[in-house]
């Protein structure tokens, strides 16, 4: 998992060596792993939509990527996109940049989608949605 395409664009080609602790293979550091994670588990909900538009979930880890938090407030700093990006050692305007613009390709896809399944329908038919 760590060494496919999520990896590549998300953090910049972190290699499995950089997140590595000194013990090599045996070990990794966890900080950086919890915040690469952190950052792709965001980035895949926020492409969540239900009939082209985004859920609840999506909104909310859209709003994640894009808070700037306080970083002389620890409680408000830990956590954060910022925070994960810090430790990743990674530009966050950068990161948070190329983030937004897979998450906005990927719903305006699903917008379309959704529109040309409306268009197509002889009868509206009523679904529902679960986030």
């Amino acid at each position: 998992m760590w060494g496919g395409y999520r990896q590549r664009r998300v953090s910049q080609s972190i290699s499995n060596a950089e997140l590595k602790g000194e013990h090599g293979a045996q070990r990794c550091i966890p900080g950086r792993s919890f915040a690469l994670r952190m950052i792709e588990h965001a980035i895949e909900e926020a492409k969540h939509t239900c009939h082209g538009r985004p859920t609840s979930h999506a909104l909310f880890a859209r709003q994640w990527i894009m808070r700037k938090p306080n970083w002389s407030d620890r409680a408000e700093f830990y956590g954060s996109f910022e925070w994960c990006c810090h430790w990743l050692s990674r530009d966050i305007e950068l990161v948070r940049t190329n983030a937004l613009a897979e998450v906005d390709a990927a719903t305006q896809t699903a917008e379309i989608v959704a529109m040309n399944e409306q268009a197509a329908a002889a009868e509206p038919q009523m679904e529902m949605c679960f986030a």
